[in-house]
C-alpha cells in the first residue's frame, strides 16, 4: 500500500516524464507512480493540490469570439445599412439632427440586441454545465459520484457497461469489461479490455488492451482504473487542439422563423416603395421620403427576432431545469408540444425506487420481513409452508457459503432484474393459513434456507448502503436501489463480508437479455463459490437442484411449477420478484465462470409502491390528449397492478409480454399498438419496436430509458428522455431530455413547459408582426389618401426600438395559461405563424393602424399648419397602443382577469418603463426638437389614452364575447 502523505517533491519526481507509455507498466507501478492507493484513492488535499496542478478535467474550447465582432454583427442587415446610408446622406444635406438622432437609435438598437443575445448564450451555457457527466471515483476508501470535470490524475474510477469514459486511464480490474472505442479508432467492433497485459511501448493506440480513453464508451462489463491523464492531455485533448470553432446550429424554429424574416423583408421593401412613390407623387420632400421609407423598412422587420427566441427558449429551459427535467437538444422544446405518447419504464419513474424486501419464499418456509426503508432494522417472520414438498434429497447436503453485504461500488442494474416470471397466479400457491405473530421471530443466521439466500443477495451485489452525514438516523443507498434493497435485508439479519475473508474473482454483470447477474468469489480454503440473481424463471432453468434445509435436493417438474405459482403469487401483490441461487466448487480448476449446474436457494418479494405525484401527472397527462403506455421487464402481473393503481391501465386494458411481441410482426404489432397499455417483460429490442410501431401511426412518442440497452429506443423516439439517477451515459448522450429526479411527474411538467414556450413564442412574434404591420399600414393607408406622412422617419425609429425591445421580451417570460393542459396536442410541424393567426394578426394590425389615423385626422384635418402637432398624436397614439397592445398579446383566448392582473410583472415593468421613456421625450425641451414634438399639448392627452386604449379594449371585450361560445374543458 502506498501513502498519501509523501512530500511535494516526491510526488513530482515519481510522475513518469514519458506520457505515452503507460500500458507497459503493470497496474500496481502505475498506482505507485501516482502514489495511489488502489483500495482507498486519493486524499481531498491531494485532490485539490493536484486539480490546482494539472488543471480541470475538460477539453478547452476554441477562443469565443471577441465581444467587439459580436457587437458589429447586429449591424450586419442589409436594411441596417440603408439606414445608415440614409443618415449619412441626411448630413451631407446639413440635417445634422436627423444624422445623429438615427444614428443613436441605430446604435442602441443593436446594444440592446447584443445583450440580449449575451444574455441567452450565459444562460444555455449554464444548462449545458448542468447536464456534465458524472464518474463514480474512490476517495478516501469511499465511492463518491463526482462531476467529471473534478477528476485528477491518480483518481481511483469504477466503471460498467453505458458509461463514457471520462479521461485516459489505465486498467486495475476488468470483469467481461468491453469498449466502444470507434470515436477515437475507427474501431467498429467493442474492444475486450485485459487489466493483467503489458505491452510494448511501441504498441498503438488501438492495441492498447489494458488501455482506457477518453470519449470512448463503456459497452459491457465491469471494471476499475486509475486516471493517467485528464483534460487537454488526454488522446481525445491532442485531437481537439486541432479543431477550430464549430458553429452554434440553429434549431427548426429559428430557421423557420428566419425564413420567415427574409419573406418579411420583401413584401416590407415592396410596400415601402409603394409608400415612397405615392408621397413622391404628391410632391413630398425627396429626402424625407428616404428618411422615412427607410426607417419604415427598418422598423416593418422584427430584426429582433432571433434574439427574442433564443432568450425565450433559454429562460424556459431553466424554468424546466427547476421542475427537474434538463433539456439537452432545444429542437426538443418544439416537439414536446406536440407529444401523443409517453412510452414510460415503471421503476423509479412511476414508483418511488425505494425497494423494500417485504417477503421471501424457501423450500420450506416463507418469510415476512419488518421494517421500511433502507434502515438494517427489523425482523424475519416465519411461516411453515403447509403445501411443501416432501421429496427426498437426491444429492448429499453441502456446506453453504457463509457470505455477508459487500459495500462494493454501486450497481445500475436494469430494474428487470427484479421481475418475476410469466405465469397467473394460481390456488395452489404458498398457503396464507398460519398467523405471523411475534413468537414466529427467527434468527436468520440460523436457519440454513434462509441464511445462505441472504449470504447470495449480498455477494451477489454492488450496492452500499450507508448512513447519512447531514442527516443522524437517515440511511441511504448508492447504487441500484434493487440491490439496495437486498443488502439491506442481509444486514438485517447481521450478515458482513468484511469479515468473511473472501476475494472476488470475477463478475459476469446484469444483461438485460440474460436477465442475470453472477459474482464469482474465492474462500479463504481454496474452494470457488459463484453466486446469481435475476428472473425466476431464468434462474431456475439454469438449476439442477434446490436448497432444503442443509442438503441439495434434485428440482422437479412438479417442484419448479410449484416455484413459479408462488413467483406469480406474489407477483400478484405487486411485489418485485428475484431468484437467488449457488454453485461451490472445490478449487479454481472448474470451470467457475459459467451459470449452469445451480443450486436454487429461493424467492424474494420487494415493494416499490406508486409515487403519489404520479397519479395527478398520469391525470393530467391524459387530460392533455396524451397516452401514456408502460413498457417494463416486470412481470405482466406486477406491472398491470401498478398501472390499475395509477389509471394507466383498468380490468379491460391489454398487457402484451415479450413473448406475445416475438410471435407478431411489425405490421401486427402498428396495428394492435393502439389498444395495449402496458408492455412486460420487454428487452431493449421490442422497446424499440414498440417506438417504431407507434410513430407509424402517426404519434409523436416521447420514451423513457436508463440502461445502456436503451439507447436505441430513446434515440428513435421523437423525445428520448434518460434518467438522471439512474441513466447510464449512453442513454444520456442519446436522450434529448434527462430527468434529473427519475419521476414520471416531471415529464409531464415539462411537456407542459414546453407547450408554454411555443405558445410564449407565438405570443411576441404576433405582437411584433402586430405592432409592425400597423406602422406599415398606418403609413400606406395615409399614401393612398394623399395625405401627409403620419409619421416622420426619427418618430418610426423610436417607436421600433421601445415597443419591440422589453414588452417582447416579457411576453416570452409568460407564465404557461391555466387551460395550457387541457388542450390537445399541437399537430407536429405547426408553424409558429399559422394561417388563422396571420389573419388575426393583419386584423390586430388594421384595428391599431385605425385608431393611430383617427387621431392624425382629427389633429390634422387638412390644415397644413396642424402638421407638427397631428404627427406628435400620432406619435403617441402609436407607441402607446402597441405598449398597451402587449396586455392582449397574453392570450388568445383568456382575458386579462383570468390571466391574474399580475401573474407577469416583468410585462408590466417593461411596458411602464417603455411608456416612461415615451413621456419623457415628449416632454423634454431637447428631445422635443430633435423627434419633431410639438410642445403645446392639453386636451389632447385624453385623446391620445383614449384611442390608445381602444385597441386592447375591443380585443378584450372580443373575448369575452368568445368565451361565452367556447365550451369549457372539463378539469
Amino acid at each position: 500500500m502506498v501513502s498519501n502523505s509523501k512530500t511535494t517533491d516526491a510526488r513530482e519526481q515519481q510522475v513518469p516524464e514519458d506520457k505515452s507509455a503507460w500500458h507497459s507498466l503493470s497496474a500496481t507501478s502505475v498506482c505507485e507512480k501516482f502514489l495511489t492507493d488502489p483500495q482507498q484513492g486519493l486524499e481531498p488535499q491531494e485532490v485539490v493540490r493536484r486539480r490546482d496542478k494539472y488543471g480541470a478535467n475538460e477539453l478547452t474550447e476554441a477562443a469565443s469570439e471577441p465581444l467587439w465582432k459580436k457587437l458589429l454583427a447586429q449591424f450586419r442587415d442589409l436594411v441596417i445599412w440603408i439606414l445608415i446610408v440614409a443618415a449619412v446622406i441626411a448630413g451631407l444635406m446639413g440635417e445634422w439632427v436627423d444624422t445623429v438622432a438615427i444614428l443613436t437609435i441605430v446604435v442602441l438598437n443593436g446594444v440592446i440586441g447584443f445583450m440580449q443575445e449575451e444574455r441567452a448564450e450565459k444562460a444555455l451555457a449554464s444548462l449545458q454545465k448542468m447536464s456534465s457527466p458524472m464518474a463514480k471515483v474512490l476517495r478516501s476508501g469511499t465511492i463518491h459520484s463526482v462531476p467529471a470535470v473534478d477528476l485528477v490524475p491518480g483518481d481511483c474510477i469504477q466503471l460498467e457497461g453505458g458509461d463514457n469514459i471520462p479521461a485516459d486511464a489505465r486498467l486495475l480490474t476488468a470483469f467481461s469489461f468491453q469498449v466502444q472505442e470507434a470515436a477515437l479508432t475507427g474501431e467498429s467492433l467493442p474492444v475486450e479490455k485485459q487489466s493483467q497485459t503489458l505491452l510494448p511501448e511501441n504498441a498503438s493506440l488501438g492495441d492498447r488492451s489494458n488501455m482506457l480513453y477518453m470519449g470512448t464508451v463503456a459497452s459491457a462489463g465491469k471494471a476499475s482504473a486509475v486516471i493517467v491523464e485528464t483534460g487537454m492531455q488526454t488522446e481525445l485533448g491532442h485531437i481537439a487542439s486541432l479543431l477550430g470553432p464549430s458553429e452554434r446550429e440553429l434549431t427548426p424554429l429559428q430557421r423557420r422563423l428566419a425564413e420567415l424574416g427574409k419573406v418579411l423583408v420583401v413584401v416590407c421593401l415592396c410596400i415601402v416603395v409603394i409608400i415612397f412613390l405615392l408621397q413622391l407623387m404628391r410632391g413630398g420632400n425627396i429626402l424625407e421620403m428616404v428618411l422615412v421609407s427607410v426607417s419604415l423598412a427598418v422598423a416593418a422587420v422584427p430584426e429582433g427576432l432571433p434574439a427574442v427566441v433564443t432568450m425565450t427558449l433559454a429562460l424556459g429551459l431553466q424554468r424546466m431545469a427547476k421542475r427537474n427535467a434538463l433539456v439537452r437538444k432545444l429542437p426538443s422544446v418544439e416537439t414536446l408540444g406536440s407529444v401523443t405518447v409517453i412510452c414510460s419504464d415503471k421503476t423509479g419513474t412511476l414508483t418511488r425506487n425505494e425497494m423494500t424486501v417485504r417477503e421471501i419464499v424457501t423450500a420450506s418456509a416463507r418469510f415476512q420481513v419488518t421494517g421500511s426503508g433502507y434502515a438494517p432494522q427489523g425482523e424475519f417472520l416465519r411461516r411453515e409452508l403447509s403445501d411443501s414438498p416432501t421429496d427426498s434429497p437426491t444429492d448429499s447436503p453441502t456446506d453453504s457459503p457463509t457470505d455477508s453485504p459487500s459495500t462494493d461500488s454501486p450497481s445500475t442494474d436494469s430494474p428487470s432484474t427484479g421481475s418475476p416470471s410469466s405465469s397467473s397466479p394460481s390456488s395452489s400457491s404458498p398457503s396464507s393459513s398460519a398467523s405471523l405473530s411475534a413468537e414466529n421471530s427467527v434468527q436468520a443466521m440460523e436457519d440454513s434456507e434462509l441464511h445462505p439466500l441472504l449470504v447470495a443477495a449480498a455477494r451477489c451485489n454492488n450496492a452500499t448502503v450507508r448512513l447519512r452525514e447531514s442527516t443522524p438516523d437517515s440511511w441511504h443507498v448508492i447504487g441500484d436501489p434493487t440491490e439496495g434493497a437486498l443488502m439491506v435485508a442481509a444486514m438485517k439479519a447481521g450478515v458482513n463480508l468484511k469479515e468473511d475473508g473472501y476475494s472476488v474473482l470475477f463478475e459476469i454483470p446484469f444483461d438485460s437479455e440474460r436477465k442475470t447477474m453472477s459474482v464469482v468469489a474465492c474462500r479463504p480454503d481454496g474452494s470457488i463459490v459463484m453466486h446469481s440473481k435475476g428472473a425466476p424463471e431464468v434462474i431456475l432453468s439454469l438449476s439442477l437442484s434446490e436448497r432444503r434445509g442443509d442438503a441439495e435436493v434434485r428440482l422437479t417438474d412438479e417442484r419448479r411449477q410449484q416455484i413459479m405459482q408462488a413467483s406469480s403469487q406474489l407477483a400478484s401483490q405487486a411485489l418485485r420478484v428475484l431468484a437467488l441461487a449457488y454453485r461451490t466448487a472445490e478449487d479454481n480448476s472448474a470451470d467457475h465462470k459459467a451459470e449452469v449446474d445451480l443450486v436454487f436457494i429461493g424467492l424474494v418479494g420487494m415493494i416499490d409502491p406508486p409515487r403519489d405525484e404520479a397519479r395527478d401527472a398520469v391525470q393530467k397527462c391524459q387530460l392533455a390528449g396524451i397516452r401514456p403506455v408502460m413498457i417494463t421487464g416486470d412481470h405482466p402481473e406486477t406491472a398491470l397492478a401498478i398501472a390499475q393503481e395509477l389509471h394507466i391501465a383498468d380490468a379491460t386494458s391489454r398487457v402484451m409480454s415479450g413473448q406475445e411481441l416475438d410471435a407478431i410482426s411489425d405490421e401486427q404489432l402498428a396495428e394492435q399498438a393502439e389498444a395495449v397499455a402496458v408492455y412486460a417483460r420487454v428487452s431493449a429490442e421490442h422497446k424499440l419496436r414498440v417506438v417504431r410501431a407507434l410513430k407509424s401511426r402517426g404519434h409523436v412518442v416521447a420514451m423513457t430509458g436508463d440502461g445502456v440497452n436503451d439507447a436505441p429506443a430513446v434515440k428513435a423516439a421523437d423525445i428520448g428522455i434518460a434518467m438522471g439517477v439512474t441513466g447510464t451515459d449512453v442513454t444520456k448522450e442519446a436522450s434529448d431530455m434527462i430527468l434529473m429526479d427519475d419521476n414520471f411527474a416531471s415529464i409531464i411538467n415539462a411537456v407542459e413547459e414546453g407547450r408554454g414556450i411555443f405558445a410564449n413564442i407565438q405570443k411576441f412574434v404576433h405582437f411584433l408582426l402586430s405592432c409592425n404591420s400597423s406602422e406599415v399600414l398606418l403609413m400606406f393607408i395615409a399614401a393612398v389618401l394623399g395625405w401627409p406622412v403620419p409619421l416622420i422617419a426619427i418618430q418610426i425609429l423610436w417607436i421600433n426600438l421601445v415597443t419591440d425591445g422589453l414588452p417582447a421580451l416579457a411576453l416570452g417570460m409568460e407564465p404557461s395559461e391555466r387551460d395550457i393542459m387541457l388542450r390537445p396536442p399541437r399537430a407536429p410541424g405547426e408553424s409558429v405563424l399559422t394561417k388563422e393567426r396571420g389573419l388575426v394578426i393583419l386584423y390586430h394590425g388594421l384595428l391599431m393602424a385605425a385608431v393611430t389615423l383617427l387621431g392624425f385626422w382629427i389633429i390634422y384635418r387638412g390644415d397644413e399648419s396642424n402638421i407638427a402637432r397631428a404627427r406628435t398624436v400620432t406619435f403617441a397614439i402609436s407607441a402607446f397602443a402597441q405598449l398597451f397592445f402587449a396586455v392582449g398579446c397574453r392570450s388568445l383566448r383568456s382575458t386579462m382577469p383570468e390571466l391574474g392582473l399580475f401573474s407577469n410583472p416583468w410585462l408590466f415593468a417593461a411596458i411602464s418603463a417603455s411608456a416612461t421613456m415615451q413621456v419623457m421625450i415628449m416632454v423634454i425641451p431637447f428631445t422635443q426638437k430633435v423627434f419633431g414634438i410639438s410642445d403645446h399639448l392639453t386636451w389632447e392627452w385624453l385623446l391620445i389614452l383614449a384611442l390608445a386604449l381602444t385597441p386592447v379594449t375591443l380585443i378584450e371585450l372580443f373575448k369575452i364575447g368568445a368565451a361565452r361560445f367556447r365550451p369549457q374543458p372539463v378539469a
